[in-house]
């Protein structure tokens, strides 16, 4: 009987498809290599309020210099991605800016009021740990720079401070893929530095009275609160003093349109007091800073801004200002109840 692996022309080609074999498997094992890597090979550092971090962009995502003014002042980086209409930025917050029991199901709330859901539940949430860190996602769809994006928002809470970053993604047909990339960033993110000396003087800055002069009048603000207003919207509520140091009289109130407030990138608007929630001091300031200031004499008032969100917010001087900083940042009181 002729045995069936006997033949020399078929033992010859098994043993060419055995002797390839470990070569193909290290191709297969290569290409697939390639396929998974999906993180940019260079590391970011990014530090704030005395605290540093380091992550991994995205594949294919790069830093960009002028990220303060497309996120505004509070952030501390910012990159974008080469392939599609999306961005990111990233801010740090001190660790006590957040209170971080019921932070997931409060927050999922103001998105979704925000954001126009009627359902908080449509805000995707999730709560889970990044390298130890107790970290939330929070995806919806939003509007930025008048297109319509999915927004993935991260927050990091570290032993030393509290990292955000919010990712735009392109509502494209690559959707999908690039949240996967996002995600995976975000697994890279590591508090590692802590410098205690530049957390205290950060803080003490954001408590301390800002002050700004023109050559006719000086400007202290001395007081943050926060109230509400019509039809149960957040306010934002600056208290101040002004000294006329000029030679006629001018109005408490002059210099409000020489300062902006930013939140989460976004400019604040003027709020109006709720008849019905407002103290009488709230409304005799508000009055009295219509009043004319007679020179060498002093006037105060409250000026109101809605709130977008209970974030930090940068108060932005104008050029004509003198004043020892170009922007300060606010740490927005507990709410009132």
């Amino acid at each position: 009987m002729k045995n069936r692996y006997s033949t020399s022309g078929q033992a010859n080609e098994h043993w060419k498809l055995l002797k390839w074999l470990p070569c193909l498997l290290l191709l297969l094992i290569g290409m697939s290599g390639c396929q998974q890597e999906t993180l940019d090979k260079e590391e970011q550092e990014v530090s704030g309020q005395g605290v540093t971090y380091t992550f991994q962009l995205p594949a294919n995502w790069k830093a960009i210099t002028n990220y303060e003014e497309v996120y505004g002042r509070l952030a501390v980086f910012g990159a974008e991605d080469t392939r599609s209409k999306s961005g990111m930025s990233v801010l740090i917050f001190p660790k006590e800016s957040a209170e971080q029991e019921n932070f997931g199901e409060t927050t999922r709330k103001e998105l979704a009021q925000k954001n126009g859901y009627s359902n908080p539940e449509d805000v995707y949430m999730k709560e889970y740990t990044v390298n130890d860190s107790v970290a939330y996602k929070f995806t919806f769809q939003t509007q930025f720079n008048g297109a319509k994006k999915w927004a993935h928002y991260y927050c990091i809470f570290s032993e030393h401070g509290i990292l955000q970053i919010l990712y735009y993604s392109a509502d494209d047909t690559n959707y999908e893929d690039r949240v996967k990339t996002i995600d995976a960033s975000i697994e890279t993110v590591k508090e590692t530095g802590f410098d205690e000396e530049s957390a205290q003087t950060a803080t003490v800055e954001s408590e301390e009275a800002i002050r700004f002069q023109t050559s006719n009048y000086e400007v202290t603000i001395n007081g943050l609160a926060t109230t509400v207003g019509e039809e149960g919207t957040s306010l934002l509520v600056l208290r101040y003093s002004l000294k006329n140091s000029g030679d006629e009289a001018i109005a408490a109130n002059s210099w409000e349109e020489k300062i902006q407030l930013i939140q989460e990138g976004e400019l604040l608007k003027k709020g109006t007091l709720s008849k019905d929630a407002v103290s009488y001091e709230l409304t005799e300031l508000l009055d009295s800073g219509s009043q004319m200031v007679e020179p060498g004499k002093e006037g105060e008032g409250i000026v109101l801004y809605k709130l977008i969100s209970e974030e930090a917010t940068t108060l932005k001087l104008d050029t004509a200002l003198e004043s020892e900083q170009t922007s300060y940042t606010l740490n927005i009181p507990a709410s009132e109840k």
